[in-house]
């Protein structure tokens, strides 16, 4: 069952069940109190009749000689005279304690409320309460279909001796007290059925209303199950619902995040891994011409040890690049490239040989240049990349002339080569993007170079500065953070 049923239900249940329990207190409170004001009339009714009966019966019995025949027959004078009209319709008994001498009732109330005499003796012996309600004990007894209050009195003389004793009861139809409870029980029934059903109905839109978030998180959450990163929840008010919802947001937007991130990450690998590639092109290119040369050109020892040397030492460049190459892959993960100022006469050293060698296969002039005491913060291996790969582009540009000059404001790569056009200038450290072959003489290009560079002087907090015009060459400078 959906927690939204559960809910409704068990709040519908406990609703019910607190709108009927507040009924039958209701009821119950109310029938007592209709039942006890008619036990209380009852009983002030009985006790008018018992003080005009034992007051004008106090006065004509004063003869201590007068025969229990006329004591009898003055008695039943006497409540005759007081009972001979009932303005609330009871019915009255009047008893010796051995006979009824009076009843114009139905029934015999006295099996209902038997030793009265007893009673009486007990509430008049006791001081605090001389007036207290077991004077007076009533019964409700059922007789014929019809509910009647009876309610009964003793009154006599105590004393020394006995003058007269004579119980007295009143008898009062309260069937209609009981129809009317009845009755209100009904319209209770009514009225709790009715604010169930309007609380029920009330519950349940409330409920839905307020659970409807939940409905949408759910199908927000199978989106991003689905790989459906940006749905949103939109957040209304500021209850629990709507924090979670605002931290459902939160999650999917760091998910979307980290996704992002990894694809990125994932495309960044793959363009280092071909990068790479690229990165061993030029050096590959100029061990497997030494590697020719040992194998197919007679050489003096001298010539060998050089050759062997240049090969040994451009393997091992080759193999810190990889590495270097390999670390960039994870810098992701905030591992920062050894960064240390570094001079360029140092840095001059790591590639003369290498471009001196490119250079003079290609039949170009290379210059080095640079000021005195010039030092960057660089990492020698990687800013080495980036000078053999300015260089390979100043060669596909048909340079004749290449220079690269130091100074304090950074390094500068300038060739004679044929330039690249304004509209392109901004593309070409984007990665794959190859400027037409048009303006390049080499065939086969990955387009990876200058975002290699663009991406090695980002960890460096350097940039490149290109400036190009078509047939006058372009001009590189790698500038360098202060």
């Amino acid at each position: 069952m959906k927690i939204t049923n559960k809910l409704t239900l068990f709040s519908i249940v406990i609703t019910a069940i607190g709108i009927v329990l507040c009924c039958i207190i209701l009821l119950i409170t109310t029938a007592g109190n209709h039942i006890n004001g008619a036990v209380n009339s009852g009983i002030a009714e009985l006790k008018m009749l018992s003080n005009s009966f034992y007051a004008e019966m106090d006065v004509a019995v004063s003869d201590d000689n007068m025969s229990e025949t006329a004591k009898n027959s003055l008695a039943l004078y006497v409540f005759r005279k007081y009972t001979s009209v009932s303005v609330s319709g009871a019915h009255y008994i009047l008893s010796n304690g051995e006979a009824v001498m009076y009843n114009d009732c139905p029934i015999d109330p006295r099996p209902s409320l038997p030793d009265l005499k007893k009673s009486f003796e007990e509430g008049y012996d006791n001081p605090a309460s001389p007036d207290a309600s077991y004077l007076w004990p009533s019964a409700i007894a059922k007789f014929d279909g019809r509910r009647y209050l009876t309610v009964g009195h003793y009154s006599g003389t105590l004393g020394n001796s006995l003058s007269y004793e004579h119980e007295i009861y009143l008898v009062r139809d309260i069937t209609d007290v009981y129809d009317g409870i009845v009755r209100l029980g009904g319209w209770f029934v009514l009225i709790a059925a009715g604010t169930i059903l309007i609380c029920g109905l009330t519950i349940a839109v409330l409920v839905r209303c307020t659970m409807r978030p939940l409905g949408a998180l759910e199908k927000n959450a199978t989106a991003l199950a689905d790989g459906q990163y940006d749905n949103r929840i939109q957040i209304r008010g500021k209850d629990e619902i709507a924090e979670l919802g605002n931290s459902f947001n939160k999650m999917a937007d760091a998910i979307s995040l980290h996704i992002n991130s990894l694809e990125g990450t994932a495309e960044q690998r793959k363009l280092l891994l071909a990068a790479l590639t690229h990165e061993l092109k030029t050096p590959m290119t100029a061990v497997i011409g030494y590697s020719e040369t040992l194998m197919k050109v007679s050489l003096s020892p001298g010539q060998m040890r050089d050759a062997v040397a240049y090969i040994n030492r451009e393997c091992r460049r080759i193999e810190r690049l990889s590495q270097k190459m390999m670390r960039l892959i994870t810098l992701q993960d905030g591992e920062p490239p050894a960064i240390e100022r570094q001079p360029v006469s140092k840095l001059y050293d790591a590639v003369r040989e290498t471009l001196t060698a490119a250079a003079q296969k290609a039949d170009i002039m290379l210059t080095f240049a640079e000021e005195e005491k010039v030092f960057f913060p660089m990492d020698l291996d990687m800013i080495a990349s980036v000078l053999i790969n300015l260089f390979d582009n100043a060669c596909k540009a048909g340079a004749g002339h290449i220079s690269i000059k130091a100074d304090s404001a950074g390094i500068l790569v300038q060739d004679d080569g044929k330039g690249i056009p304004k509209a392109e200038i901004k593309k070409v450290t984007q990665p794959f993007y190859m400027v037409d072959q048009s303006y390049s003489q080499s065939v086969g290009g990955s387009g990876l170079g200058l975002a290699l560079c663009e991406l090695i002087l980002e960890k460096h907090e350097a940039r490149l500065m290109i400036e190009s015009c078509e047939g006058a060459g372009t001009a590189v400078r790698i500038i360098f953070h202060k």
